[in-house]
């Protein structure tokens, strides 16, 4: 079966759920979040640490924690990455809270702000002890109750869908390199799902339809997983066909 989202996202730890919600709250289409197994099962529970973020202006600044971060890493940390973090922290934090994370205040309502190793000011945001866990909390929330995100747990993405599967060969060397979507096993059901996105971002390059009758048992022979190779050989047939946009990824290049 085809199924067809605007934005496929593999993985449903904090970077997935985030952006499956930033692209959702956007209006930019319909998300596909797939997770290997249930969402709840992700590290970022296990964290109890809180996060740094300049949120009192009366006493720090971004060059403060900019500083702070590049001592703490030696001067071995790559600047324009510490400036962009450090910088984007407030927006992250209030995207957070948007979503429903409860970070812990005090009476007067401000942010109850602790100081730990490395840092010259108080700039820790926290949970009790628990903050990984009520961010995850919070995000599943939201994740949960969004019309626009779909989320398929417990399913695999077995294979990237590239120009290889079109008979072209593709080596991590390849310029270029297209995604037209994704293998997705269903354990349950112990079925091959294609699940093809169709970005609309102005990052994405539309192309017309591509209709590929390349079969799947080129996944089965890649897959480790025997259920999985078994899926996809019983999947494989003259009569399946992949239909999907093609787009081009960003390009990294600074």
């Amino acid at each position: 079966m085809v199924r067809k989202f605007d934005f496929l996202i593999i993985g449903s730890g904090v970077a997935g759920m985030s952006y499956a919600l930033q692209v959702a709250e956007a209006g930019k289409g319909k998300v596909a979040l797939v997770c290997k197994t249930s969402i709840e099962e992700a590290n970022t529970a296990k964290a109890q640490g809180g996060i740094a973020s300049v949120t009192n202006l009366e006493v720090d600044d971004f060059e403060k924690h900019i500083k702070d971060t590049l001592i703490a890493g030696d001067y071995i940390s790559d600047r324009r990455a510490v400036e962009q973090v450090v910088k984007g922290a407030p927006e992250g934090i209030r995207r957070l809270v948007q979503w429903g994370v409860n970070f812990d205040k005090k009476e007067d309502g401000q942010f109850d702000l602790h100081r730990e190793g490395g840092h010259s000011e108080f700039r820790i945001l926290h949970h009790a002890d628990d903050t990984g866990f009520e961010i995850q909390r919070g995000l599943i929330e939201a994740v949960r109750r969004h019309p626009n995100i779909t989320l398929l747990e417990n399913h695999f993405a077995v294979e990237i869908i590239t120009q290889h599967h079109l008979g072209v060969e593709v080596t991590r060397r390849t310029p270029d390199i297209e995604c037209f979507g994704a293998y997705v096993l269903d354990p349950d059901t112990h079925k091959i799902d294609n699940s093809t996105p169709l970005p609309c971002s102005t990052l994405a390059r539309r192309t017309p339809p591509i209709l590929s009758p390349r079969p799947c048992a080129a996944t089965a022979a890649y897959c480790a997983c025997p259920t999985a190779r078994s899926s996809c050989r019983s999947t494989t047939s003259a009569s399946h066909w992949l239909r999907a946009t093609s787009w081009r990824a960003p390009s990294t290049k600074r």
